[in-house]
Protein backbone atom coordinates (compact mmCIF):
# COMPACT_ATOMS: atom_id res chain seq x y z
CA UNK A 1 0.00 0.00 0.00
CA UNK A 2 2.91 2.52 0.95
CA UNK A 3 5.47 3.57 -1.36
CA UNK A 4 6.36 7.08 -0.73
CA UNK A 5 4.67 9.91 0.51
CA UNK A 6 2.63 10.70 -2.38
CA UNK A 7 0.96 7.31 -2.57
CA UNK A 8 0.47 7.57 0.95
CA UNK A 9 -1.23 10.87 1.30
CA UNK A 10 -3.60 9.86 -1.80
CA UNK A 11 -3.86 6.45 -0.10
CA UNK A 12 -5.25 8.17 2.83
CA UNK A 13 -7.68 10.29 1.46
CA UNK A 14 -9.06 7.78 -0.80
CA UNK A 15 -9.83 4.70 1.63
CA UNK A 16 -12.55 3.90 3.90
CA UNK A 17 -10.89 4.65 7.81
CA UNK A 18 -12.12 2.40 10.68
CA UNK A 19 -11.28 2.94 14.26
CA UNK A 20 -12.52 -0.40 15.86
CA UNK A 21 -10.07 -3.07 17.71
CA UNK A 22 -9.25 -6.24 15.52
CA UNK A 23 -10.12 -9.42 16.46
CA UNK A 24 -8.25 -12.70 16.38
CA UNK A 25 -9.54 -14.77 13.21
CA UNK A 26 -9.02 -17.91 11.88
CA UNK A 27 -8.82 -16.84 8.46
CA UNK A 28 -7.41 -13.71 6.65
CA UNK A 29 -7.86 -12.96 3.08
CA UNK A 30 -4.85 -11.05 1.84
CA UNK A 31 -5.99 -8.82 -0.69
CA UNK A 32 -9.87 -7.85 -1.47
CA UNK A 33 -9.79 -9.24 -5.00
CA UNK A 34 -12.05 -11.73 -6.15
CA UNK A 35 -12.50 -11.96 -1.89
CA UNK A 36 -16.38 -12.92 -2.39
CA UNK A 37 -15.66 -16.23 -3.96
CA UNK A 38 -13.95 -17.03 -1.04
CA UNK A 39 -16.10 -15.82 1.33
CA UNK A 40 -18.87 -17.78 0.08
CA UNK A 41 -17.61 -21.37 1.75
CA UNK A 42 -16.82 -19.12 4.89
CA UNK A 43 -18.29 -17.69 7.98
CA UNK A 44 -17.99 -13.89 7.95
CA UNK A 45 -17.12 -13.78 11.47
CA UNK A 46 -14.19 -15.92 11.04
CA UNK A 47 -12.69 -13.88 8.33
CA UNK A 48 -10.76 -10.56 8.68
CA UNK A 49 -9.44 -8.87 4.84
CA UNK A 50 -6.22 -7.15 4.53
CA UNK A 51 -6.43 -4.34 2.06
CA UNK A 52 -3.20 -4.42 -0.04
CA UNK A 53 -3.02 -1.70 -2.32
CA UNK A 54 -4.52 1.42 -2.92
CA UNK A 55 -8.29 1.54 -4.21
CA UNK A 56 -11.39 3.04 -3.38
CA UNK A 57 -12.87 -0.04 -2.23
CA UNK A 58 -10.05 -0.12 0.86
CA UNK A 59 -10.27 -0.08 4.39
CA UNK A 60 -7.30 1.13 6.95
CA UNK A 61 -7.25 0.88 10.55
CA UNK A 62 -6.52 4.13 12.31
CA UNK A 63 -5.08 1.94 15.21
CA UNK A 64 -2.97 -0.20 13.30
CA UNK A 65 -1.82 2.85 11.42
CA UNK A 66 -1.04 5.17 14.05
CA UNK A 67 1.44 2.26 15.42
CA UNK A 68 3.10 1.87 12.43
CA UNK A 69 3.76 5.74 12.00
CA UNK A 70 5.59 5.64 15.15
CA UNK A 71 7.34 2.43 14.29
CA UNK A 72 8.40 4.00 11.06
CA UNK A 73 8.85 7.24 11.90
CA UNK A 74 12.79 6.68 12.66
CA UNK A 75 13.07 5.69 9.52
CA UNK A 76 11.39 8.25 7.73
CA UNK A 77 8.40 6.17 6.76
CA UNK A 78 10.65 3.77 4.49
CA UNK A 79 9.05 0.78 6.68
CA UNK A 80 5.69 2.08 6.98
CA UNK A 81 4.10 -0.74 4.42
CA UNK A 82 5.78 -3.43 6.21
CA UNK A 83 5.26 -2.52 9.82
CA UNK A 84 1.92 -1.81 8.69
CA UNK A 85 1.43 -5.42 8.04
CA UNK A 86 3.43 -7.09 10.14
CA UNK A 87 0.94 -5.14 13.02
CA UNK A 88 -2.23 -6.44 11.58
CA UNK A 89 -1.37 -9.83 11.02
CA UNK A 90 0.15 -10.16 14.83
CA UNK A 91 -3.43 -8.34 15.71
CA UNK A 92 -5.46 -10.75 13.74
CA UNK A 93 -3.01 -14.40 14.60
CA UNK A 94 -4.70 -15.88 11.41
CA UNK A 95 -4.40 -19.94 11.40
CA UNK A 96 -5.09 -19.80 7.64
CA UNK A 97 -4.47 -16.78 5.00
CA UNK A 98 -5.68 -16.87 1.55
CA UNK A 99 -5.31 -15.48 -1.38
CA UNK A 100 -6.75 -14.55 -5.06
CA UNK A 101 -3.71 -12.24 -6.03
CA UNK A 102 -1.27 -14.98 -6.68
CA UNK A 103 1.11 -12.55 -8.37
CA UNK A 104 1.89 -10.86 -5.32
CA UNK A 105 5.52 -11.49 -4.55
CA UNK A 106 4.69 -10.19 -1.02
CA UNK A 107 2.45 -12.99 -0.10
CA UNK A 108 5.03 -15.07 -0.63
CA UNK A 109 6.83 -14.04 2.22
CA UNK A 110 4.62 -14.22 4.84
CA UNK A 111 5.99 -17.25 6.54
CA UNK A 112 8.23 -14.63 7.80
CA UNK A 113 6.25 -12.62 9.94
CA UNK A 114 3.10 -15.36 10.30
CA UNK A 115 4.97 -18.64 10.75
CA UNK A 116 2.33 -20.78 12.16
CA UNK A 117 -0.25 -19.72 9.98
CA UNK A 118 -1.10 -21.80 6.95
CA UNK A 119 -0.51 -19.71 3.43
CA UNK A 120 -3.14 -20.93 0.73
CA UNK A 121 -2.42 -19.39 -3.04
CA UNK A 122 -5.29 -19.66 -5.98
CA UNK A 123 -4.82 -19.14 -8.86
CA UNK A 124 -7.40 -16.11 -10.68
CA UNK A 125 -6.83 -16.19 -14.55
CA UNK A 126 -3.92 -18.08 -17.12
CA UNK A 127 -0.59 -17.86 -16.54
CA UNK A 128 2.38 -15.91 -18.33
CA UNK A 129 5.44 -14.67 -18.18
CA UNK A 130 5.08 -11.00 -18.31
CA UNK A 131 5.84 -8.26 -16.12
CA UNK A 132 2.56 -8.54 -14.05
CA UNK A 133 2.62 -12.20 -13.87
CA UNK A 134 4.52 -13.92 -10.43
CA UNK A 135 6.65 -16.20 -13.29
CA UNK A 136 8.18 -13.05 -14.37
CA UNK A 137 10.62 -13.44 -11.54
CA UNK A 138 11.24 -17.13 -11.12
CA UNK A 139 14.81 -16.85 -12.92
CA UNK A 140 15.99 -14.16 -10.38
CA UNK A 141 14.56 -16.26 -7.37
CA UNK A 142 16.37 -19.35 -8.91
CA UNK A 143 19.65 -17.72 -9.51
CA UNK A 144 19.80 -16.27 -5.69
CA UNK A 145 18.30 -19.78 -4.48
CA UNK A 146 15.94 -17.43 -1.83
CA UNK A 147 12.89 -19.43 -2.63
CA UNK A 148 9.84 -17.92 -2.17
CA UNK A 149 7.32 -20.05 0.35
CA UNK A 150 3.90 -21.16 0.24
CA UNK A 151 2.08 -24.02 2.07
CA UNK A 152 -0.71 -24.86 -0.68
CA UNK A 153 -1.11 -23.17 -4.40
CA UNK A 154 -4.78 -24.38 -5.98
CA UNK A 155 -3.95 -23.82 -9.89
CA UNK A 156 -5.46 -24.83 -13.28
CA UNK A 157 -3.15 -27.68 -13.99
CA UNK A 158 -0.11 -29.79 -13.16
CA UNK A 159 1.83 -27.72 -15.51
CA UNK A 160 1.38 -24.40 -13.74
CA UNK A 161 1.86 -25.61 -10.63
CA UNK A 162 5.54 -27.61 -11.92
CA UNK A 163 6.92 -24.27 -13.14
CA UNK A 164 6.07 -22.28 -9.83
CA UNK A 165 7.42 -25.16 -7.60
CA UNK A 166 10.33 -24.71 -9.32
CA UNK A 167 10.82 -21.17 -7.74
CA UNK A 168 7.90 -21.36 -4.83
CA UNK A 169 8.43 -24.14 -2.43
CA UNK A 170 4.79 -25.41 -2.20
CA UNK A 171 2.00 -28.31 -2.57
CA UNK A 172 -0.07 -27.91 -5.80
CA UNK A 173 -3.20 -28.98 -6.70
CA UNK A 174 -4.61 -28.16 -10.18
CA UNK A 175 -8.24 -27.55 -9.50
CA UNK A 176 -9.25 -25.57 -12.66
CA UNK A 177 -10.47 -22.11 -12.64
CA UNK A 178 -12.25 -21.57 -9.02
CA UNK A 179 -14.30 -19.07 -9.90
CA UNK A 180 -15.38 -21.15 -13.10
CA UNK A 181 -16.49 -23.41 -10.65
CA UNK A 182 -18.39 -22.37 -8.40
CA UNK A 183 -21.15 -21.74 -11.59
CA UNK A 184 -23.14 -24.52 -12.87
CA UNK A 185 -22.96 -25.23 -16.58
CA UNK A 186 -25.63 -24.13 -18.24
CA UNK A 187 -27.00 -26.19 -21.32
CA UNK A 188 -29.61 -24.37 -23.65
CA UNK A 189 -27.40 -22.96 -26.51
CA UNK A 190 -29.07 -19.73 -27.86
CA UNK A 191 -25.92 -18.39 -29.73
CA UNK A 192 -24.48 -19.67 -32.18
CA UNK A 193 -20.97 -18.10 -32.43
CA UNK A 194 -19.28 -16.28 -29.34
CA UNK A 195 -15.89 -14.30 -29.75
CA UNK A 196 -14.57 -13.44 -26.35
CA UNK A 197 -13.05 -9.72 -26.89
CA UNK A 198 -9.22 -8.66 -25.13
CA UNK A 199 -9.92 -4.91 -26.06
CA UNK A 200 -7.84 -2.81 -23.90
CA UNK A 201 -8.43 0.82 -25.06
CA UNK A 202 -4.94 1.28 -24.75
CA UNK A 203 -2.52 3.98 -26.48
CA UNK A 204 -0.57 1.65 -29.17
CA UNK A 205 2.63 3.08 -27.58
CA UNK A 206 2.08 2.34 -24.37
CA UNK A 207 4.68 -0.29 -23.49
CA UNK A 208 2.93 -3.41 -21.88
CA UNK A 209 5.71 -5.73 -21.47
CA UNK A 210 9.24 -5.34 -21.38
CA UNK A 211 9.67 -5.44 -25.01
CA UNK A 212 6.24 -5.22 -26.31
CA UNK A 213 4.36 -1.99 -26.91
CA UNK A 214 0.16 -2.31 -27.22
CA UNK A 215 0.36 -1.88 -31.31
CA UNK A 216 2.89 -5.06 -31.02
CA UNK A 217 0.34 -6.97 -28.80
CA UNK A 218 -2.72 -6.54 -30.86
CA UNK A 219 -0.94 -6.41 -34.31
CA UNK A 220 -1.82 -9.68 -35.49
CA UNK A 221 -4.60 -10.25 -33.43
CA UNK A 222 -6.63 -7.23 -35.68
CA UNK A 223 -5.27 -9.09 -38.49
CA UNK A 224 -7.01 -12.20 -37.51
CA UNK A 225 -10.35 -10.03 -37.01
CA UNK A 226 -10.02 -8.71 -40.14
CA UNK A 227 -10.22 -12.02 -41.51
CA UNK A 228 -12.67 -13.73 -39.20
CA UNK A 229 -14.93 -10.59 -40.76
CA UNK A 230 -14.18 -11.86 -44.23
CA UNK A 231 -15.21 -15.26 -43.48
CA UNK A 232 -18.29 -14.72 -41.45
CA UNK A 233 -19.19 -12.17 -44.44
CA UNK A 234 -18.60 -14.92 -47.26
CA UNK A 235 -20.93 -17.45 -45.41
CA UNK A 236 -23.55 -15.23 -43.92
CA UNK A 237 -22.60 -15.87 -40.12
CA UNK A 238 -23.42 -13.83 -37.35
CA UNK A 239 -21.62 -13.25 -34.52
CA UNK A 240 -21.91 -12.12 -30.75
CA UNK A 241 -19.17 -10.29 -28.42
CA UNK A 242 -18.12 -10.48 -25.25
CA UNK A 243 -17.05 -7.51 -23.68
CA UNK A 244 -13.73 -7.13 -22.01
CA UNK A 245 -13.31 -4.18 -20.33
CA UNK A 246 -16.56 -1.90 -18.67
CA UNK A 247 -14.38 0.98 -18.39
CA UNK A 248 -14.02 1.78 -22.40
CA UNK A 249 -17.43 -0.24 -23.46
CA UNK A 250 -18.33 2.40 -25.76
CA UNK A 251 -14.99 2.13 -27.35
CA UNK A 252 -15.25 -1.39 -28.10
CA UNK A 253 -18.49 -1.98 -28.91
CA UNK A 254 -17.55 0.79 -32.03
CA UNK A 255 -14.10 -1.18 -32.26
CA UNK A 256 -15.86 -4.35 -32.85
CA UNK A 257 -18.50 -2.86 -34.95
CA UNK A 258 -16.49 -1.43 -37.60
CA UNK A 259 -14.56 -4.67 -37.87
CA UNK A 260 -17.87 -7.21 -37.85
CA UNK A 261 -20.31 -4.62 -39.43
CA UNK A 262 -23.62 -5.64 -39.56
CA UNK A 263 -22.76 -9.40 -38.81
CA UNK A 264 -22.09 -8.51 -35.12
CA UNK A 265 -25.82 -9.09 -34.12
CA UNK A 266 -25.14 -8.27 -30.59
CA UNK A 267 -22.05 -6.73 -28.72
CA UNK A 268 -22.58 -7.87 -24.24
CA UNK A 269 -20.59 -5.07 -22.28
CA UNK A 270 -18.62 -5.90 -19.23
CA UNK A 271 -20.89 -5.06 -16.04
CA UNK A 272 -20.33 -6.15 -12.58
CA UNK A 273 -23.00 -8.59 -12.31
CA UNK A 274 -22.76 -9.87 -15.99
CA UNK A 275 -23.17 -13.79 -15.58
CA UNK A 276 -20.14 -14.44 -18.16
CA UNK A 277 -19.55 -18.28 -17.81
CA UNK A 278 -23.42 -18.98 -18.31
CA UNK A 279 -22.84 -16.71 -21.67
CA UNK A 280 -20.26 -18.81 -23.01
CA UNK A 281 -22.27 -21.62 -22.03
CA UNK A 282 -24.78 -20.51 -24.03
CA UNK A 283 -22.65 -20.61 -27.26
CA UNK A 284 -22.47 -23.22 -30.00
CA UNK A 285 -18.79 -22.26 -30.66
CA UNK A 286 -16.79 -19.70 -28.54
CA UNK A 287 -13.94 -17.88 -30.12
CA UNK A 288 -10.62 -16.00 -29.30
CA UNK A 289 -7.11 -15.37 -29.06
CA UNK A 290 -5.70 -16.61 -25.92
CA UNK A 291 -7.84 -15.26 -23.03
CA UNK A 292 -8.58 -16.41 -19.46
CA UNK A 293 -12.21 -16.85 -20.50
CA UNK A 294 -11.44 -18.70 -23.37
CA UNK A 295 -9.61 -21.40 -21.59
CA UNK A 296 -12.89 -21.64 -18.46
CA UNK A 297 -14.78 -21.94 -21.65
CA UNK A 298 -13.23 -24.80 -22.69
CA UNK A 299 -12.64 -26.34 -19.20
CA UNK A 300 -16.59 -25.93 -19.00
CA UNK A 301 -16.88 -28.06 -22.34
CA UNK A 302 -17.46 -25.58 -24.83
CA UNK A 303 -16.59 -26.07 -28.29
CA UNK A 304 -13.92 -23.45 -28.18
CA UNK A 305 -11.39 -21.97 -30.75
CA UNK A 306 -7.96 -20.69 -30.00
CA UNK A 307 -6.39 -18.39 -32.69
CA UNK A 308 -3.08 -17.41 -30.88
CA UNK A 309 -1.69 -15.57 -33.02
CA UNK A 310 0.73 -13.06 -31.06
CA UNK A 311 4.00 -12.27 -32.05
CA UNK A 312 6.31 -15.06 -30.39
CA UNK A 313 9.47 -13.66 -32.38
CA UNK A 314 8.57 -11.10 -29.38
CA UNK A 315 10.59 -12.41 -26.13
CA UNK A 316 7.95 -11.77 -23.47
CA UNK A 317 5.30 -13.10 -25.98
CA UNK A 318 6.46 -16.57 -25.98
CA UNK A 319 4.50 -17.38 -23.10
CA UNK A 320 1.28 -16.54 -24.87
CA UNK A 321 1.76 -19.96 -26.59
CA UNK A 322 -1.27 -22.20 -26.55
CA UNK A 323 -1.55 -24.18 -23.67
CA UNK A 324 1.76 -22.68 -21.86
CA UNK A 325 3.61 -23.56 -19.86
CA UNK A 326 2.77 -27.04 -21.17
CA UNK A 327 4.55 -27.63 -24.43
CA UNK A 328 2.52 -28.19 -27.52
CA UNK A 329 2.16 -27.98 -31.36
CA UNK A 330 1.57 -24.39 -32.77
CA UNK A 331 -1.47 -25.67 -34.69
CA UNK A 332 -4.18 -28.69 -33.31
CA UNK A 333 -7.75 -29.40 -33.68
CA UNK A 334 -9.15 -26.72 -32.21
CA UNK A 335 -5.79 -24.32 -31.70
CA UNK A 336 -4.10 -21.93 -34.27
CA UNK A 337 -0.58 -19.89 -34.49
CA UNK A 338 -2.56 -18.34 -38.06
CA UNK A 339 -4.99 -15.93 -38.87
CA UNK A 340 -5.60 -16.78 -42.84
CA UNK A 341 -8.54 -17.71 -44.06
CA UNK A 342 -7.84 -21.68 -44.83
CA UNK A 343 -6.76 -21.86 -40.62
CA UNK A 344 -9.84 -19.82 -39.96
CA UNK A 345 -12.04 -22.54 -42.49
CA UNK A 346 -10.11 -25.01 -40.26
CA UNK A 347 -10.59 -24.53 -37.46
CA UNK A 348 -14.70 -23.65 -38.01
CA UNK A 349 -15.08 -27.49 -38.71
CA UNK A 350 -14.83 -28.02 -35.20
CA UNK A 351 -19.01 -26.47 -35.06
CA UNK A 352 -20.42 -29.12 -37.51
CA UNK A 353 -19.05 -32.06 -35.39
CA UNK A 354 -20.47 -34.02 -32.60
CA UNK A 355 -21.00 -33.65 -29.16
CA UNK A 356 -19.13 -37.14 -29.19
CA UNK A 357 -16.53 -36.33 -31.68
CA UNK A 358 -15.59 -32.75 -29.52
CA UNK A 359 -15.39 -34.38 -26.42
CA UNK A 360 -12.85 -36.79 -28.08
CA UNK A 361 -10.84 -34.03 -29.55
CA UNK A 362 -10.65 -32.21 -25.90
CA UNK A 363 -9.88 -35.17 -23.77
CA UNK A 364 -6.52 -35.46 -25.99
CA UNK A 365 -5.81 -31.88 -24.30
CA UNK A 366 -7.87 -31.61 -20.86
CA UNK A 367 -5.41 -32.48 -18.79
CA UNK A 368 -2.94 -30.04 -19.80
CA UNK A 369 -5.37 -27.04 -19.20
CA UNK A 370 -7.25 -28.35 -16.26
CA UNK A 371 -10.87 -29.81 -14.92
CA UNK A 372 -14.01 -28.55 -14.47
CA UNK A 373 -14.80 -29.13 -10.51
CA UNK A 374 -18.30 -28.59 -9.93
CA UNK A 375 -18.52 -26.16 -6.60
CA UNK A 376 -14.69 -26.85 -5.81
CA UNK A 377 -15.39 -29.86 -4.33
CA UNK A 378 -11.49 -30.78 -4.37
CA UNK A 379 -10.81 -27.31 -2.79
CA UNK A 380 -13.52 -28.28 -0.11
CA UNK A 381 -12.17 -31.69 0.89
CA UNK A 382 -8.82 -30.41 1.35
CA UNK A 383 -10.50 -27.20 3.36
CA UNK A 384 -11.54 -30.29 6.08
CA UNK A 385 -8.64 -32.16 6.03
CA UNK A 386 -6.36 -29.23 7.21
CA UNK A 387 -9.11 -28.30 9.39
CA UNK A 388 -10.38 -24.79 7.64
CA UNK A 389 -13.37 -23.70 9.44
CA UNK A 390 -16.15 -23.73 6.40
CA UNK A 391 -20.16 -22.68 6.27
CA UNK A 392 -22.41 -25.71 7.87
CA UNK A 393 -24.09 -26.31 4.04
CA UNK A 394 -20.10 -27.32 2.82
CA UNK A 395 -19.37 -29.68 5.62
CA UNK A 396 -21.01 -32.94 4.09
CA UNK A 397 -18.67 -32.27 0.87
Amino acid sequence: MFFNIYKILVFFFRVKKVWHQLQQKNILIYDEARSGSLLKYFNHRDVSIYYNRIHHSSVLNMRILIKALLLSAFSCFKNLNENYKKLYLEKIKPKFIFTFNENNLAFYKLKSICSNATTISIQASWKDSSLLDIFYYKNFYIKKKNYLKCDYFFCYNKHVGRYLNSFIKCKYIPIGSFDSNIVKKKKNKEIDLLYVSQFRGIPDNELILKDVTFYDFIYHENIFLINLAKYLNINNLKIVVLGSKASTADLERKFYSKIFKNNMIKFIPKTVNRESYSIVDSANLVIGVDSTMLYESFLRGNRTLFFNVRDFTKKSLKFRKFCWPAVKKLKGSFWTNESNMNEIKRLFLIKDISLNSWKDISNKVMDDIGIFNFNNRIFLSFMKKIKVPLKRKYLTF
